[in-house]
């Protein structure tokens, strides 16, 4: 079964159905649902490939968002310059939105203002702690100057009402989980690892007293949905797959890109998975062939 987007259109910031259509789109029901045998009889077949081309790797390579981005560069030389993490108000902004965006959909804040004032405070307090971690958003934030902080609170407002403003949060109720930790997948034997990124997740089975089940990843993006978009959200999918080759595959994945009040959401079936597969495995092998990642 082909992979066909069920929403791919521009959502102008002035248009009030934005949230509506956004969260229809998520919650529809969903036929052709990939089974939990054809999802484990994909991952098998990925296992074996990943571990084949796996015997030759100098070490072991990470496989994120990110880097599926890049690899739709037809300069793949360009992946040997990606530069060591370090927090910045843009790096620093998803986190400190998502921590912002849960006191909001809780209730325990009106404004993204006041949420991302309160989450930057209290990481602060966290990381003036000698027991922080160093190199940890807290121990970064409590040691920056003051400016700096100021650029992240501003970062992390926009972000996270964007979020907010994209889902009908009144409709999801309690059956969405906001942030949480990455889903990843270690493979020792095949030196690879992959990391699936979702800043909501939707218990399908909890919407409106419906016994339907499943899941509906939705992300926050920059830029917009470029060509390498379907393997990039079919990642989040496809680790999940992976990480939980006994649970119930996600049923769709969403992204959400407001720099270009565009948004794609995509069924998670078979054809997608295998895709996603391939786009990985030719990006490690890229990597390994320029030397490692």
């Amino acid at each position: 079964m082909s992979t066909t987007p069920l929403l791919q259109q521009p959502l102008f910031s002035s248009a009030l159905p934005r949230s509506a259509n956004l969260t229809d789109a998520l919650l529809a029901p969903a036929a052709g649902l990939l089974s939990a045998g054809d999802a484990q009889t994909l991952r098998a077949a990925f296992v074996r490939r990943a571990v084949r081309e796996g015997h030759a790797a100098a070490g072991t390579i990470r496989v994120d968002g990110y880097l599926l981005r890049r690899g739709a560069d037809p300069d793949l030389r360009a992946m040997r310059s990606f530069e060591a993490f370090s927090w910045s108000p843009f790096t620093a902004r998803r986190m400190v939105g998502l921590a912002a965006v849960r006191t909001c959909v809780h209730g325990t804040r009106r404004t993204p203002v006041q949420a991302v004032g309160a989450v930057i405070d209290e990481l602060c307090r966290q990381g003036a702690d000698p027991r922080e971690r160093s190199g940890s958003l807290a121990a970064w934030l409590a040691s920056t100057t003051p400016g700096v902080r100021a650029l992240v609170h501003a970062e992390a407002v926009t972000w996270a009402t964007q979020l907010l403003g994209a889902l009908d949060w009144a409709r999801l109720g309690r059956s969405a989980s906001v942030g949480g930790p990455d889903e990843w997948w270690d493979h020792r034997p095949a030196a690879l690892t992959l990391r699936g990124r979702s800043e909501v997740r939707i218990r399908l089975g909890a919407v409106g007293g419906e016994a339907r089940g499943g899941r509906a990843l939705f992300s926050v993006l920059s830029g917009r949905p470029g060509k390498n978009s379907h393997a990039e959200l079919g990642l989040s999918a496809l680790v999940s797959v992976l990480a939980a080759p006994t649970g119930p595959p996600p049923v769709r994945v969403a992204g959400w890109w407001p720099e270009s009040g565009r948004a794609l959401i995509v069924p998670v079936d078979g054809a997608l998975l295998e895709a996603t597969m391939t786009s990985v495995l030719d990006v490690v092998e890229a990597a390994r062939g320029q030397g490692g990642s």
